[in-house]
């Protein structure tokens, strides 16, 4: 008779933002899943988080979506996506120079830059959505979004641009407006000192806990930090 092998639970520390802490003590539901991604560890935890209560819109926000501009508001802010088209055409040279050598290490080249042009738009997406929601949130309106069902279908392109417009991220960016403006509570005016001091940590928290910093290579800044001090601790110092 064979004995049932022994388990064991260890327990691991891990680190996350007060509003995330809050969040996971509050809301979380089932079970976890512990994800690599490119060498780090994140834990992936489903919340049920009620939404906030709905209000009725004074006005509303148009927003347009396209090519040369990602996003351009009724209010006449063009969120430019030069700078995208141009890092993208950039990682397709990159990536037909890669497939052309065919070798082991540039398939995980080919891999990793895929991940690395994706959390890149996503990032893009994120902060341009982020941007439309707080003008709506402050300005008290909702936000109508122009529709692009059947576009592909209903649009002719040269060959050189059926690409761009295939790959174009139109729909995150909708997928992204959607969720904030959801998730957004009306802020504001505030009824006293207690509530503008919550509502500036909560932000000074995004901002160094939460938010993605392009110069920094997608990473929140407090994070960045502490992975170059553990890279300081781990150089052997000379005597």
């Amino acid at each position: 008779m064979c004995a049932s092998p022994r388990t064991t639970r260890e327990g691991i520390p891990f680190a996350c933002s007060p509003d995330q802490l809050k969040t996971l003590v509050a809301h979380r539901k089932g079970e976890g899943d512990l994800v690599c991604r490119g060498g780090k560890w994140f834990l992936i935890a489903i919340c049920e988080v009620p939404d906030p209560e709905v209000f009725e819109p004074v006005d509303w926000v148009g927003v347009d979506r396209g090519i040369v501009n990602l996003a351009t508001t009724s209010d006449g802010t063009n969120h430019q996506g030069r700078r995208l088209s141009r890092y993208r055409r950039w990682q397709a040279r990159k990536r037909a120079e890669l497939q052309k050598k065919n070798t082991r290490s540039a398939r995980r080249r080919l891999a990793s830059r895929s991940h690395k042009e994706r959390r890149h738009a996503t990032h893009v997406n994120h902060r341009i959505s982020k941007e439309i929601v707080s003008v709506a949130q402050r300005t008290g309106r909702g936000i109508a979004l122009e529709q692009l069902d059947g576009i592909r279908e209903r649009v002719r392109l040269r060959r050189d641009q059926r690409a761009t417009l295939s790959s174009w991220p139109f729909h995150p960016l909708g997928q992204h407006l959607t969720y904030k403006a959801r998730r957004i509570e009306m802020q504001g005016p505030w009824k006293d000192f207690d509530q503008v001091e919550r509502a500036i940590f909560r932000w000074v928290t995004w901002y160094n806990e939460e938010r993605l910093h392009s110069a920094l290579d997608y990473v929140p800044p407090a994070e960045y930090e502490r992975d170059w001090w553990r890279q300081q601790e781990a150089i052997p110092k000379s005597a």
